[in-house]
């Protein structure tokens, strides 16, 4: 090997030990460490989300449903389209006193139940009729018309039967009858609750021709 060979190698030598020098350093440097540092205290990317559905909106209380307004009828359209008479016994409210009373004191409830037995529809009327003592005797109320459909059944109870008595039913206790009429034949059932001890009472009401 010639001279300017050996001195160009241990140039370069010099040369490469002088780079891993620097290198060294710079690794080794405060910057340099904080740097890497960041970087492995970046957060990862995070994985691609759907969007939360909204929510659906909560289903409203329930309501109280206004009753249906009665349509009235004359005493000559149910001469005319009623065949037969069904007269239930109503007792409704509280009766508080025990002397001299029809019944004995507690509170007082009627639920009158209509079914329609035919497979067809059928039109029914139905009125209230008070029944105070004597010598007073009650005023019927108007006549109300209903379609009951076929195979269909109805109910007629304390709250209905003082609305269709009107003025004459806000005392606090009143009783009657719930006269209903129809031009084919119905069942029709009284329902009988008190808090005096008696428990419930079921009634078949037969009908008349009239």
């Amino acid at each position: 090997m010639s001279l300017n060979s050996v001195q160009r190698l241990f140039v370069n030598l010099a040369l490469l030990a002088g780079s891993l020098v620097l290198v060294a350093l710079f690794v080794t440097s405060p910057s340099f460490q904080e740097s890497a540092l960041a970087v492995d205290e970046s957060p990862s990317p995070s994985p691609t989300q759907s969007p939360s559905p909204s929510p659906s909106p909560s289903p409203s209380p329930t309501q109280t449903l206004s009753p249906l307004p009665l349509t009235t009828v004359d005493a000559r359209t149910v001469e005319r389209r009623g065949k037969f008479q069904y007269a239930a016994k109503f007792i409704c409210g509280v009766q508080g006193s025990a002397n001299e009373t029809p019944v004995v004191p507690g509170t007082y409830a009627t639920a009158v139940n209509i079914h329609n037995p035919s497979f067809k529809p059928v039109t029914i009327f139905k009125k209230v009729v008070l029944a105070p003592r004597e010598p007073e005797q009650g005023t019927p109320s108007q006549i109300h018309e209903m379609l009951l459909n076929a195979d269909g059944a109805t109910e007629v109870d304390c709250p209905d039967i003082r609305r269709i008595a009107g003025a004459q039913g806000t005392t606090q206790f009143i009783k009657g009858f719930v006269v209903v009429y129809g031009r084919d034949e119905l069942d029709v059932v009284g329902v009988y609750t008190s808090t005096n001890g008696n428990g419930i009472d079921v009634e078949y009401i037969p009908g008349r021709r009239f």
